[in-house]
């Protein structure tokens, strides 16, 4: 401790300055622990206090303060960003029912005087534990000698480790044939059999694959194996993309006990298992994301070397497969195709500069035609969904302002007017979701339809009157994905529930011809529980803010290009914040699971000593 300070205050006598600090670092630890705590809405007890008080204090004693000026900037920018995050997340209030839950059941509290001092408080704490975290990594890094290698090197083993996470999920296939059949599977099968006429509400392509399995299950035996064919071809991409992926990581030097750490965690897991077998589009759109963002990686680090036809070819199907299979697609690409752009302007004279130009162009080419597809061919055969689907959030936001009579102009009134009566906003508004207002039966669909001028017109009109009413929507329908301190999240088991499970024996879903049916249950009797639908994973808001933090290291490591291969799931997060239809719901977010392990390896190789 003496040799520390003697380094540090050399022209203060040391007896006088140990006195001070530890005076100091007791307090800062004291009122540290006591307002983290609070504000990240953790159950306070003293013993909680105290534990966490100890620990502040041994890292405020133990880490070094960072002398690297742009690094700790780069720190103190994503500790205060990160503290706003928590007081603003502590400042809503729910009782979690999400769905159905009214504006006196989700709502905003009143900031404070207090929220002032405490935020500086938190950005001291949120400072000192990054300062941890990128020390830790930083040690991993020692630890692991990682090789620079592009794609597998053992195909046998790939097909190995995807087989025994494709055998980890059968039994989950039995226990639920013919695979999880939902509200949205419902809609796509109806249009598949030819009971609904065809729209891009559940995308074109991804509604063609489901038809081509029903009629080969219908030309075989009947549609219920259909649906299974459907469902096993699922299983495989994805086992197929996961065990590429961790045979990705042992190429990169991973250990191979990491390696097999990981198939357990996807195959051992419910959550990765139910969604393997549920017919959403998520899960193969996920998949795809996870591989794109490999094969990106690898371009970025055998510095353009990957670029040939195979690597094109890849890369399009992955742009394909991501547009057609889930319509905000797109504007993951989009937001790629930007990050490249801006890598290319600021990377100019970078070696890597005459091949990312090849790709920005190549990339922006297939987006251009994708669009055209989507928008004026979809548009002149009548294809096109409903655009309330892309307006959840902005619809959101206006309805607030006249479910809490905020200002509006005559005719901001009207307007709102002819979407829904307005003495209906203040019992059908609510905070956290906005299917409940786009389906209620007085909604006017068509009117919206017709209007989407007259809608953007309006909603800037009230968005300049009432600018903290839009802010409180906002957060209200969007805080599962980035407040940290809704702990609560991380135990949220409806994933498969959320997606209305019982259509399948209703009406609507009788008239399909599907019967599902537990095949183990002839062996295993309790095999539902055994292999349960409910399985909670950690939440969507602590993998956002991992994501930010790589992106922090990528900017003081100064390696621009590794942005990159973030660009994906960072895209992914900017949809939910901008679009997402409800204020949490896992399966948005599922690329986002399949690449933890691979945020984690981007900052272990950053951190890595050896650059080259």
């Amino acid at each position: 401790m003496k040799k520390r300070t003697k380094d540090s205050f050399s022209s203060i006598s040391k007896k006088k300055i140990d006195y001070k600090w530890i005076i100091f670092g007791l307090l800062f630890s004291c009122f540290g622990s006591r307002y983290f705590l609070e504000y990240m809405r953790i159950p306070f007890y003293g013993f909680t206090w105290i534990l966490f008080g100890c620990m502040l204090f041994y890292l405020f004693v133990h880490i070094r303060p960072c002398q690297d000026i742009q690094k700790r900037n780069w720190l103190i920018f994503y500790s205060v960003v990160f503290s706003a995050g928590m007081i603003t997340g502590y400042h809503i209030k729910t009782n979690f029912n999400l769905y159905n839950g009214t504006r006196l059941e989700n709502y905003i509290t009143e900031y404070s005087f207090k929220d002032l001092w405490v935020f500086f408080i938190l950005i001291l704490v949120s400072l000192l534990i990054f300062q941890a975290l990128i020390q830790l990594f930083g040690f991993c890094a020692s630890q692991i000698q990682l090789t620079i290698q592009t794609g597998i090197f053992n195909k046998k083993k790939w097909i190995l480790v995807s087989g025994i996470l494709l055998l980890l999920w059968t039994p989950y296939l039995l226990t639920y044939y013919p695979g999880i059949i939902l509200g949205d599977s419902i809609d796509s099968i109806h249009q598949a059999i030819g009971t609904a006429s065809w729209n891009n509400h559940h995308p074109l392509l991804y509604t063609f694959f489901i038809s081509i399995c029903l009629n080969i299950g219908t030309f075989i035996k009947d549609v219920t194996f259909g649906c299974c064919i459907y469902t096993v071809i699922q299983m495989v991409y994805i086992a197929l993309c996961l065990g590429y992926f961790i045979c990705w990581l042992w190429n990169k030097g991973m250990p191979i006990k990491a390696g097999w750490v990981m198939v357990a965690f996807y195959g051992l897991s419910p959550f990765f298992a139910c969604n393997s077998i549920a017919m959403w589009k998520d899960p193969i759109f996920s998949a795809t994301i996870c591989v794109w963002t490999l094969v990106i990686f690898d371009f970025v680090l055998s510095e353009g070397a990957v670029f040939n036809r195979n690597f094109l070819i890849k890369n399009l199907w992955m742009i394909f497969a991501v547009c057609f299979v889930r319509n905000n697609g797109i504007y993951i690409v989009c937001f790629l195709e930007l990050s490249l752009l801006l890598t290319v302007f600021i990377k100019r004279k970078g070696s890597l500069f005459p091949k990312l130009k090849k790709v920005a162009a190549n990339m922006g080419i297939i987006v251009f035609t994708i669009y055209i597809i989507t928008g004026p061919i979809y548009q002149n055969l009548n294809l096109n969904g409903e655009p309330v689907e892309s307006l959840g959030i902005f619809l959101n936001q206006m309805a607030s302002v006249v479910s809490y009579n905020g200002n509006m102009s005559d005719f901001d009134r009207e307007f709102m007017e002819h979407l829904l009566p307005l003495d209906r906003y203040e019992d059908t508004y609510r905070p956290c979701v906005v299917d409940l207002l786009k389906w209620d039966d007085e909604f006017s669909q068509d009117y919206l339809n017709t209007h989407i001028d007259d809608f953007w017109k309006t909603y800037f009109s009230m968005l300049v009157k009432n600018p903290r009413l839009y802010i409180e929507a906002w957060e209200l329908n969007t805080f599962g994905y980035w407040a940290v301190n809704y702990w609560e999240l991380n135990f949220d088991r409806e994933n498969i529930k959320k997606g209305n499970l019982g259509d399948i024996i209703s009406s609507k879903g009788t008239s399909t011809g599907i019967v599902p049916d537990n095949l183990l249950d002839t062996v295993l009797k309790n095999s539902e529980d055994i292999f349960p639908l409910n399985d909670a994973s950690i939440a969507l808001a602590v993998i956002s803010w991992l994501i930010l933090f790589c992106y922090i290291i990528v900017f003081i490591k100064g390696n621009l290009y590794i942005n990159l291969a973030l660009a994906p799931s960072a895209g992914l997060i900017l949809t939910l914040l901008i679009g997402t239809p409800y204020a949490y719901w896992q399966r948005y977010g599922l690329a986002m699971y399949y690449l933890i392990p691979f945020y984690i390896f981007i900052i272990i190789f950053l951190m890595r000593e050896d650059k080259n």
